[in-house]
Order: C-alpha cells, then structure tokens, then sequence
C-alpha cells in the first residue's frame, strides 16, 4: 500500500499459468539451442571431411588424377555408382586439379 504500483507499471504476481508458460518456453529455447548446436556440430564435420577430401586430391599426382577423372567418366556412362573406399578421394563432384576445391 505504501507504493502505486499500477503508477509505476510494476507487474503483478506470478500466476502457476505464467510459471507454466516462462517454464515451457525455456525448455523449448533450450531444444533449440541443442538442436543449433548440432546442426553447427554437423556442419563442422562436413567442412573438416570436405578440407580433408581436399588435401588428398591435392597430393594426387596428375597421372592419378587423370584415372580417377577418366573412372567417373567410365562409371556415369555405365551408370555404375562408384565405390568409395576408406581413404579414397570423393568423386561425386569434379575438383580443381590445382587447389582441389570442389566445383
């Protein structure tokens, strides 16, 4: 009674319903949160796979690179998917024989 809290646009008390609600919207902002977290978790393991990938074709000698261009070439008019090996050179899109981006 001592202040205007209406005066002094002071909220008033919590009801259980609001608690409820402040309480849902937070678990609902922490799920969020992880599920962010594990897209950009995700995102960095492509990028590290994709700059490993990478440096492989670029340590291919040119003559290495010609086989395995002259492979896709071979394997896409057979229609044939080409069989990756741990440690094989991705070839599901054509690189940069120079810095071995992927174009």
């Amino acid at each position: 009674d001592a202040y205007d809290y209406s005066k002094a646009q002071v909220p008033g008390p919590l009801t259980p319903e609001m608690e409820a609600r402040q309480a849902m919207r937070k678990r609902e902002q922490k799920a969020a949160r992880r599920q962010r977290e594990e897209q950009q978790r995700k995102q960095r393991e492509q990028e590290e796979r994709e700059r490993e990938e990478q440096q492989r074709f670029v340590a291919l000698s040119d003559r290495e690179k010609r086989a395995l261009a002259a492979e896709q070439r071979l394997a896409a008019q057979l229609g044939v998917p080409t069989l990756r090996t741990p440690g094989s050179v991705d070839l599901s899109a054509p690189r940069c024989w120079s810095c071995g981006t992927s174009l």
